[in-house]
């Protein structure tokens, strides 16, 4: 019998799922199974292992041992899309690789290769009003919250908020939404089948699963925004540009306040609570005598380090600025006067990190 180098050639479907021995199934079209390039029995071969999909996959060595009708392999991980030594839980049979021989560096190999995105990584999902009470949702891509899993969608999904439903229809997991209150937009896989979907929840933290609209399997997630229903549960209408939600209208949060001196803590609405966001603000200060001022800054800031509206030189004049402040998980900002005078503020856009931190 000829021995056949098998290279690029040894290339197999594994008969199951899961983090059990490789069991040779079929050689992938083309190739020769392990088999087939003569291995031998005992012998110890490098590996890479994949899904269909790419989304995960495994490097290593082990042991072959000749069984009928299968080969199977024993497997010790060098490197993997969990970013461990263990081995990976296929979600479905993956395609194998086998080499003799140490491969040369993974990224000149000739099967495709994707190698693990960073903890936190998001991409695309980009949220948009096409109702009053519908979002679109664009593709994208991220590392799920428990950083375990990449969800992948590529088509554009319709949400509302009646109760969710696989695909474009309702979106919302469990119960039904309130009015003038902020709710939290997900993606969501089920890690089984690498199925991707989205849905709508009121918790900040992780959808509800398994005991509400959405089936148990789906445990992957990652919120990537969040949206607002005002009082006739109405969906106001924001531009999403990369981190950046933009209002079509900007919030009015509070009008001619009778700010006094000393400091004011201001609760907003515009910007979403529960997780630290950057806000854009448009302030303004009405009759701020000459030689007062106004400072407008962070919670997280210990006095008024932040932006200052100094008084206009002949006093009681409008003065205003637009600003970019951090709110805390309320949501608010501090002001500080030193003079009592009318003090508006409007709400232009905020910036949500979309749980890339991992903290919300």
């Amino acid at each position: 019998m000829t021995y056949v180098p098998f290279d690029n050639q040894c290339r197999f479907n594994a008969v199951s799922s899961g983090i059990g021995p490789f069991v040779v199934a079929s050689a992938v079209p083309g190739s020769i199974t392990p088999a087939q390039a003569l291995a031998g029995d005992g012998a110890s071969y490098f590996y890479f292992a994949r899904s269909a999909n790419n989304k995960q996959w495994e490097y290593g060595h082990g042991t072959y041992t000749r069984t009928s009708p299968a080969l199977t392999l024993t497997r010790v991980v060098t490197s993997n899309s969990d970013k461990t030594l263990f081995a990976v839980n296929f979600a479905t049979p993956p395609i194998v690789d086998v080499f003799p021989s140490a491969p040369p560096t993974l990224d000149v190999q000739p099967f495709p290769f994707i190698p693990p995105l960073p903890t936190g990584h998001i991409w695309g999902f980009q949220i948009s009003m096409t109702s009053v009470n519908t979002i679109q949702i664009q593709p994208g891509r991220c590392v799920d919250s428990q950083s375990a899993n990449y969800i992948t969608q590529n088509t554009v999904i319709l949400k509302n908020l009646s109760s969710w439903v696989p695909g474009t229809g309702g979106g919302f997991d469990t119960g039904s939404p309130g009015a003038n209150s902020w709710h939290y937009v997900y993606a969501i896989m089920r890690p089984d089948t690498g199925q991707a979907d989205y849905c709508i929840s009121d918790n900040p933290s992780t959808p509800t699963v398994g005991t509400g609209a959405i089936p148990a399997a789906y445990t992957s997630s990652r919120r990537i925004g969040c949206v607002y229903t005002d009082a006739s549960v109405h969906f106001p209408i924001y531009s999403h540009i990369g981190d950046r939600f933009v209002w079509y209208n900007s919030v009015v949060e509070y009008t001619s306040f009778a700010l006094p001196v000393g400091a004011t803590v201001f609760p907003l609405s515009g910007v979403p609570p529960v997780f630290d966001c950057v806000g854009q603000f448009q302030v303004f200060a009405n009759g701020l005598a000459a030689g007062n001022t106004v400072a407008v800054f962070s919670p997280f800031v210990n006095g008024p380090a932040g932006i200052t509206l100094i008084g206009p030189a002949g006093g009681g004049g409008q003065t205003s600025a637009t600003l970019d402040v951090l709110t805390n998980t309320t949501p608010s900002i501090v002001v500080t006067s030193t003079a009592a005078v009318a003090f508006s503020i409007s709400t232009i856009s905020f910036t949500d990190h979309r749980g890339r931190e991992m903290g919300g």
